[in-house]
């Protein structure tokens, strides 16, 4: 056997090997104990352990087919589970408490791990395995790199003297060249040094020219220190910057500052680098290059806020001492297209207060983006209205019905230009509605219309004016309605023998007349 039983199974099978008694005898169907164990096991081993000690599989059991048992009782294939008060039962039932913490507080990793919770701003820039700012040594050199103790110098000399040179730096600067001597390079840059290279060997070497390149870079030593996720120190290319040692120690941690990174020289503070330039707005003009010797000093972060809503970005934001609720807005990309930018709200920590206390917003106030937002804020954007408020809606016996653009000087005709194409055969001509909310939407009024003067005079006081959020309603005549069809279809035959065929007709279309009459003159479009 693979797996271990609990120590109850365990219990039952040493009684029916200790007695040489079939395992039937003790308990002829197994307890829900043991099909709770059992069922953690593969259907081989279940064959196999029923067949050893004498008793017969529940249903659902050994087949390998688990669904036909009942999940609620002992879960699903793969599915954590436990006995508690003597019943089996999923660790993940909502319903399932167990005095056992660390069952508990499993459950709540579980839980905080599926939770889609808000993250902090750029801090997921160093999750990945793989990134672009890992160091790298075959990246071109550039200009203004400084040579030091270490670098190797590639010379290629060529014409009446032809020589291919590898020369390193030594450890007091200078680069032993045959021939021409020692040459101090110490602080030289990679250009001044070309310079140099190049007038010796014309000078000195007639007819000769040489052409400079760096071969193998130098490593440098920087030491990680503060919020980093693993500080200490690191072995580096020469051309590594504070992003790519930062990357190396795994980043920064949930505390650490990604808004003022120092880099420490001989003990004074020689840059600040923000990362939300690079994130924000990819300026590097402060991710220098680092010099061995250096320290990359990660402070705690100084405050955070919360921005949700209809915003781009909804995020954990860093913000420095100053900043204001606009330069929040610009970090978060600024308000979706369904955001109000007039309906926004911090709610924030009042000092001596017992809780929070609410700043009502409009971003188009440019005294409201002023104010300043401190650690804790909390900033909530609003949705806009999901109503059309600048359209005429038609409805009713129409070709199109449904909401149509409003401009000023809009009328009837403007919306039903034709008979023929935008109504229905059993369109009433005759009968329309135009409904109008007043008094701040509170009030309805209702304007009546016919379609053949309003099509048939547009512009004219019987071609309605409208106005928006007007709706148009238009009707059916009343013979077209299901009511009359089925009056129609099931109408009593009074052919009797002793009247005729135009007697009938007669007696039916007096019925007929009567339901219409009755219908009050005309009906909605698919009104009974």
């Amino acid at each position: 056997m693979k797996r271990l039983f609990s120590g109850r199974v365990c219990a039952y099978l040493l009684m029916g090997m200790l007695l040489n008694t079939p395992f039937s005898v003790f308990a002829i169907t197994p307890s829900p104990q043991i099909i709770a164990q059992l069922q953690q096991l593969s259907p081989r081993e279940q064959q196999a352990l029923a067949k050893q000690y004498g008793f017969d599989l529940p249903q659902g059991l050994g087949s390998g087919n688990l669904q036909q048992a009942d999940p609620g009782v002992v879960g699903e294939p793969g599915e954590p589970i436990d006995v508690f008060d003597g019943v089996p039962r999923r660790l993940n039932d909502p319903d399932f408490i167990r005095d056992d913490p660390s069952k508990r507080r499993l459950r709540d990793l579980r839980e905080l791990e599926d939770d889609d919770e808000l993250k902090r701003f750029g801090l997921n820039i160093f999750d990945r395995e793989i990134s672009t700012f890992s160091p790298v040594d075959d990246l071109p050199v550039p200009e203004n790199y400084a040579l030091g103790p270490g670098d190797s110098v590639s010379v290629l000399l060529y014409g009446k003297e032809q020589d291919e040179l590898l020369l390193m730096v030594n450890r007091d600067g200078s680069l032993q060249f045959p021939r021409l001597g020692s040459i101090n390079v110490a602080g030289l840059t990679f250009a001044d040094l070309k310079a140099v290279i190049e007038e010796r060997v014309k000078r000195q070497f007639v007819g000769t020219n040489a052409v400079v390149s760096i071969g193998k870079l130098r490593s440098i030593n920087v030491f990680l220190a503060g919020e980093v996720i693993a500080p200490g120190s690191y072995s580096v290319s020469g051309l590594s910057t504070v992003t790519q040692v930062l990357y190396a120690a795994g980043g920064v941690t949930d505390i650490g500052t990604m808004r003022n990174i120092q880099v420490k020289r001989q003990g004074k503070v020689v840059v600040s680098f923000d990362m939300y330039d690079l994130l924000l707005r990819g300026d590097t003009a402060n991710d220098i290059r680092l010099s061995s010797g250096d320290t990359v000093f990660v402070p705690v972060m100084n405050s955070l806020v919360t921005a949700v809503g209809e915003i781009r970005r909804p995020a954990l934001y860093e913000t420095l001492p100053g900043e204001s609720v606009g330069d929040l807005l610009q970090m978060a990309g600024g308000v979706s297209a369904q955001g109000y930018s007039r309906s926004a709200s911090i709610s924030r920590y009042a000092v001596g207060e017992a809780s929070r206390s609410r700043i009502q917003l409009d971003f188009e106030n440019e005294v409201d983006l002023a104010i300043e937002v401190v650690d804790g804020d909390f900033l909530e954007v609003g949705r806009v209205k999901e109503d059309i408020r600048s359209q005429v809606v038609l409805r009713g016996a129409v070709a199109r019905p449904g909401g149509y653009a409003w401009r000023e000087g809009l009328r009837v005709s403007d919306l039903l230009t034709s008979i023929d194409d935008d109504l229905l055969n059993e369109t009433d001509l005759n009968t329309g509605l135009v409904v109008r909310r007043t008094g701040f939407g509170l009030e309805v009024d209702v304007l009546g219309l016919s379609l053949v003067d309003a099509i048939g005079e547009p512009g004219t006081a019987k071609d309605l004016l409208l106005q928006a959020q007007d709706e148009v309603l238009i009707f059916s005549l009343p013979y077209f309605n299901d009511s009359y069809k089925a009056l129609r279809e099931n109408l009593v035959d009074f052919n009797d023998g002793s009247k005729n065929e135009s007697t009938n007709l007669s007696e039916r279309g007096k019925i007929l007349r009567q339901e219409i009459d009755r219908g009050g003159g005309f009906h909605a479009a698919g009104s009974e």
